[in-house]
């Protein structure tokens, strides 16, 4: 079952937000709360910034929803010839893009609008190389990736495996693809 390429674009995008609702929920204190964690006032909360960091992380967690009903519906079964790990890409995302933007300081009202430039470009970024697979969340929810290689219709496929499973040469996986090169799978039960 393949995506159509709007289906395909809205998840990139969501799953964008949802990678950062770490960084949305650590501006939306920075802007609600004083440093001795009282709050401002009801207008940091709702404030034009307030509303906007609310409605991306909704717009992250409703992608995870999704995604997740999306799960049940694997269907395509094959064999692992070759499984790499490669659960240091979390941590690469997570340290290259959201530690850096932990430090702003948002005493200067232009950083808003430079943070969200920058974050911006490398939502273009993040979507149009496929790393959504990336996503810190979903190594908080027990994801693993994998570089995996299966044989389908006598031809080897290579594609990035999004899995809650530990998996090994030889298991036999149901997936469902997510894009041309990355797949969602389990074992198959």
């Amino acid at each position: 079952m393949k995506f159509s390429k709007k289906i395909n674009y809205f998840y990139k995008i969501g799953f964008y937000f949802l990678s950062l609702d770490i960084l949305f929920g650590i501006f939306f204190v920075l802007n609600c709360f004083d440093k001795d964690m009282n709050i401002k006032s009801l207008d940091s909360i709702f404030n034009l910034y307030g509303i906007i960091l609310i409605i991306f992380m909704l717009i992250g967690l409703f992608t995870f929803y999704l995604f997740k009903k999306m799960l049940v519906k694997r269907n395509l079964s094959v064999e692992l010839k070759k499984v790499e790990s490669i659960n240091f890409e979390y941590m690469s995302f997570f340290y290259t893009y959201i530690m850096p933007l932990i430090f702003v300081n948002f005493g200067d009202k232009r950083n808003y609008l430079i943070t969200f430039i920058l974050l911006f470009f490398i939502g273009v970024i993040y979507i149009r190389t496929n790393l959504y697979y990336s996503n810190p969340i979903l190594a908080i929810y027990g994801f693993k990736i994998y570089r995996v290689e299966y044989e389908s219709k006598n031809k080897v496929q290579k594609k990035i495996l999004i899995s809650k499973d530990d998996l090994h040469v030889d298991d036999h996986i149901v997936y469902q693809l997510l894009s041309d090169d990355i797949i969602y799978g389990g074992k198959n039960r």
